[in-house]
């Protein structure tokens, strides 16, 4: 699995950023990175979350409704990713086997609206659980609510001589953590390690 440097450089940026946000101020973020030594950063106070107007893989709204009452772990990614995606999808996978706790669930947001289509998404998503979302929309609310998330992507140039539609995506690579009242309260800095995701779940969760 090979993930742009860059990528990582521009999403501990955005992590930073998040941190100082959702605590208000430098020493709380200190706090909350503190608590990250396994990878799970929880924030000081959780942060209301704005949903711009998207769709899951059943053309239904996306909206809070879909993220209460369940630990939401949302993955910004693509269907036609080679190698993250399917990677964090699959310990997605193996963590909700795990669990088998009906209050955990993951949430595909598409770095990619022009491929990823409901259809797209329904088809993709549902191979690893059909309990799965997907979500997608129009590229600028996705855009907003990527950093609603502390995320990112961008659309990377195909290759020479590959045809334009052969592009990949440079996104963010970890977990965004929402809790039973929707709001966001915890990043997963590494969720391509299904252990990761369960202890992040129980610590939030307050299970074993």
């Amino acid at each position: 699995m090979v993930v742009p440097r860059r990528a990582f450089v521009a999403c501990g940026m955005v992590l930073l950023a998040a941190l100082a946000a959702c605590g208000g101020g430098p020493e709380e973020a200190r706090v909350a990175a503190v608590r990250g030594e396994t990878g799970l950063i929880v924030f000081p106070t959780p942060r209301n979350l704005r949903i711009p107007p998207l769709v899951d893989q059943h053309g239904s709204t996306f909206g809070a409704e879909a993220l209460r009452g369940k630990w939401s772990f949302l993955f910004l990614g693509y269907a036609s990713c080679p190698d993250i995606c399917p990677v964090t999808m699959a310990t997605l996978r193996d963590a909700e086997r795990a669990l088998d706790d009906p209050r955990f669930q993951a949430v595909l947001v598409t770095a990619d609206p022009k491929r990823d289509t409901p259809d797209t998404l329904r088809t993709y998503v549902e191979v690893f659980s059909p309990r799965f979302l997907g979500v997608t929309g129009a590229e600028g609310p996705l855009r907003a609510f990527g950093l609603e998330l502390a995320a990112h992507f961008s659309k990377m140039a195909p290759a020479d001589g590959a045809p334009a539609d052969r592009y990949l995506v440079d996104h963010s690579g970890h977990a965004a953590i929402v809790d039973p009242s929707g709001r966001f309260a915890a990043i997963l800095k590494n969720p391509r390690r299904s252990e990761n995701v369960v202890q992040a779940f129980r610590a939030l969760a307050g299970t074993r």
